[in-house]
């Protein structure tokens, strides 16, 4: 267990999740062996992630409120607090969030990505800290796999992220992204108004690993059949 210390970053886990998939209904229930679910294998990433960090972390699984008593058990399985927001205003959640405790930075992580490599996250978390750049992810195709989603910013990032969405009246913008639902779309396509420090790391070891994020059933077959395979997990 690394030590931690009272002076250092407060960093809060945020996993988003919802039930209201189109493609493949509750897909964050199905299960990849009996009793464990996708999304507690994304909720037992969460905690190697915490685990591996020398910061003051908390993990928290961010939800529509109208699914609230859906996600209860859950929540007290896996002692990890839900934060309530509209299912249509992921932002609205980040930003409930924020008002619990003033953390320093958010993690956002999803939960169709249950075999994220907890290293590769916590590479991503200290390197945008300790460098201190604004925003930092894995979101870059050409070098990372599908179902490797990590990012991590800066409460100030969050606080533009707010105003973002306000100035485009919480609206699609011109090229199609909801601001209120891709959160951090925003980020890396309007440098000009959000003119940052960005880290996009690296890895080759994950070049070539095929889909992992679970989307429809074809993707839940193909977790279920590698997970156990793979040299992180």
């Amino acid at each position: 267990m690394v030590q931690k210390s009272k002076k250092m970053a407060r960093v809060a886990l945020a996993l988003q999740a919802r039930i209201s998939s189109k493609r493949l209904p509750n897909k964050i229930f199905h299960e990849l062996e009996p009793g464990f679910t996708v999304l507690d294998s994304c909720l037992k990433q969460c905690h190697s992630i915490k685990s591996f960090l020398k910061y003051n972390t908390d993990i928290y699984l961010l939800i529509p409120q109208e699914q609230k008593q859906i996600f209860e058990h859950v929540s007290e399985n896996w002692a990890v607090p839900l934060v309530l927001g509209p299912e249509d205003n992921v932002l609205r959640r980040f930003e409930n969030l924020y008002e619990l405790k003033k953390y320093d930075y958010m993690v956002r992580l999803t939960a169709d990505c249950p075999v994220l490599p907890p290293l590769v996250a916590k590479a991503v978390i200290e390197e945008t800290i300790e460098k201190k750049y604004d925003y930092g992810c894995t979101k870059t195709p050409e070098d990372w796999f599908d179902g490797s989603d990590v990012e991590c910013f800066t409460a100030s990032i969050l606080t533009k992220l707010s105003e973002y969405a306000r100035k485009h009246k919480y609206k699609v913008t011109e090229k199609g992204y909801n601001t209120i639902e891709h959160v951090t779309w925003p980020i890396k396509n309007d440098p000009d108004f959000f003119s940052i420090k960005l880290y996009f790391p690296r890895d080759e070891r994950f070049k070539d690993v095929p889909k992992l994020s679970v989307d429809n059933a074809e993707d839940l077959f193909r977790v279920i059949q590698l997970r156990k395979s793979l040299w992180w997990m």
